[in-house]
């Protein structure tokens, strides 16, 4: 497995991908995300063999390296990027809820499941280029129940990022949110 490192340099690949399209405090994703290795393998295990507990155990171990740098113990409340129900249906489980839990443990922070929510149809992404990904990703998300998070410093946390596409629809939603910080976390980032 090959870690970022991330956690010892704000100005990092994560937190680079999303300049002038986010506003972003921090950021960090805690794995390269390669072929044939097995960062690969064990995100599949989490997301198509029903593996639950690797969310788990990569939120914990995250946790553990962005706890060395003090500044990651500003969050307020981390909020997972939401699946459809129909692949939550099929799976049984969201595969970052258990990141996002541990994240939020480790910083003492509150979880939030319903900021975001996403809309039910959808097709896979995997093959689709940047600019057709964020066309469509954009349209499946809006907005939940914010009220509780206004002035908050919000950590967005997903499982994989490729283009960027998810975190940013996502975090646009959030950016509307008078007065909060947003930083992001994720387990894995592709290796470009």
């Amino acid at each position: 497995m090959s870690f970022t490192d991330d956690h010892l340099d704000n100005q990092n690949d994560t937190f680079k991908m999303f300049q002038g399209r986010l506003s972003l405090v921090y950021a960090s994703s805690f794995l390269f995300y390669e072929k044939f290795t097995a960062t690969q393998r064990m995100i599949q295990d989490l997301k198509y063999h029903n593996n639950e507990e690797v969310s788990y155990f990569l939120g914990k171990w995250h946790a553990s390296t962005l706890l060395s740098a003090d500044h990651w113990k500003e969050i307020d409340t981390v909020i997972p990027v939401p699946i459809n129900k129909k692949k939550r249906n099929i799976r049984g489980y969201n595969q970052v809820y258990g990141y996002a839990w541990e994240l939020a443990n480790a910083f003492n922070a509150d979880i939030d499941t319903n900021a975001l929510q996403r809309k039910n149809e959808s097709t896979t992404q995997v093959l689709k280029g940047k600019f057709a990904r964020t066309d469509i990703i954009s349209s499946h998300y809006f907005p939940g129940n914010t009220n509780s998070l206004e002035g908050k410093h919000l950590l967005l946390v997903d499982d994989i990022i490729t283009t960027g596409s998810t975190i940013e629809a996502c975090g646009k939603i959030l950016e509307n949110i008078p007065e909060i910080k947003l930083s992001l976390a994720s387990m894995a980032l592709a290796a470009s």
